[in-house]
């Protein structure tokens, strides 16, 4: 497919790569990257100038596996892309002959296990940084596996795969094996684990045990090793949930076990501490994987829609079904069971008003 409006370098990269912490206001951004391509495929690095203005390249440098410097003259139009690849009749047999193209040729190779991947002007100062790594948090499909990395928008910081303070994700994988170098980029992002909090139980009656449940409501395995409920506890080492499976989150291990015998035993169990617990009144429930990205938020209250029985009179608050919107109180019910169905298979009480409650102990009978 023919690139227009491109200029393909296929540069050289020697040994040595000068870092400078000082930093320039030019505006380039490193916007795609091809390191380690599926079998067939050819690696590139892609630049982009998302000004209105046309740069001068004129021996500007690009510091990955050694250096290249841009020829004096170079220059790159507003909106255009430079594409740095190493293999030009690789790249031209994949993705068409550019309509005008400079064409150079680097020796080196991008390494598959990440490297600062420098734009530097002529006498060191950064102009735009990447150091991509093949593990999260940045995305692993782009090593060898055919996407490439890419840029999710233009406007976002590339230094880091995941900004922890808004939940961004700066990169992304391209839509189509291979990238699209010298176009736009359709970056989406990698596949996100598929975890439900599906049961909170907030208020037990006398006797019982606040949990919370979380679902594997995906199609594969998960380890969830470092994912964490916010604030209260995280999953061990070694946790990992099957397609359709639970883990639960409790203030007392042993109190639920003996209240829930039902529980399989291979149900991951962990235990917050005692200084922490949740909201009578009602809280939020934040559900984050273990580079910290937010996979599920659920913010109930006794009340104000929410269903009432969960707060106090024995049910707990049951996701109705696992694939509903559960951050409206709409998607939620009070459980049929007295204490909650933790672990114990899908949600799904009767239309029906469940008893009421007001110990578990057996000493209040």
């Amino acid at each position: 497919m023919p690139i227009c409006g491109v200029v393909i370098l296929i540069a050289s990269m020697l040994a040595g790569v000068g870092q400078s912490s000082a930093q320039v206001d030019i505006e380039l951004i490193i916007n795609e990257v091809h390191y380690n391509p599926a079998p067939g495929g050819v690696e590139f690095v892609e630049i982009l100038n998302p000004t209105g203005s046309t740069v001068d390249l004129s021996s500007m440098e690009v510091e990955a596996v050694g250096d290249f410097v841009f020829p004096v003259g170079s220059s790159l139009a507003p909106g255009e892309y430079f594409v740095l690849t190493h293999d030009p009749a690789a790249f031209a047999a994949i993705y068409g002959e550019p309509v005008e193209a400079t064409i150079e040729q680097y020796l080196g190779r991008l390494t598959d296990d990440g490297a600062p991947l420098l734009l530097t002007t002529a006498d060191g100062v950064v102009v735009d940084a990447v150091t991509y790594l093949p593990s999260d948090p940045w995305p692993t499909e782009p090593n060898g596996s055919g996407p490439s990395l890419s840029l999710i928008d233009p406007s976002l910081d590339n230094e880091a795969a995941f900004d922890e303070a808004t939940g961004t994700r700066a990169w992304g994988i391209s839509a189509v094996n291979g990238g699209t170098p010298g176009a736009a980029n359709d970056a989406v992002l990698p596949p996100i684990p598929s975890l439900t909090i599906s049961e909170i139980h907030y208020l037990p009656a006398s006797g019982g045990v606040q949990f919370i449940e979380v679902i594997n409501t995906g199609v594969v395995s998960l380890d969830i090793a470092g994912f964490e409920i916010a604030g209260m506890v995280a999953f061990a080492p070694g946790t990992v949930l099957a397609p359709g499976a639970a883990a639960i989150a409790t203030a007392d291990r042993s109190r639920l076990e003996e209240l829930h015998p039902l529980v399989p035993s291979a149900v991951p169990i962990v235990e917050w501490p005692e200084s922490v617990s949740l909201d009578a009144t009602g809280d939020q429930v934040l559900l984050r994987s273990d580079i910290g990205l937010l996979l599920d938020a659920v913010s109930f209250e006794a009340g104000a829609g929410w269903p009432s029985a969960p707060a106090g009179q024995g049910p707990s608050l049951e996701l109705s079904d696992l694939f509903l919107d559960n951050s409206l109180p709409a998607s939620w019910r009070a459980s049929f069971e007295v204490g909650g169905s933790p672990g114990v298979g899908p949600n799904g009480a009767p239309d029906v008003d469940p008893p009421v409650i007001t110990s578990l102990d057996p000493s209040d009978d």
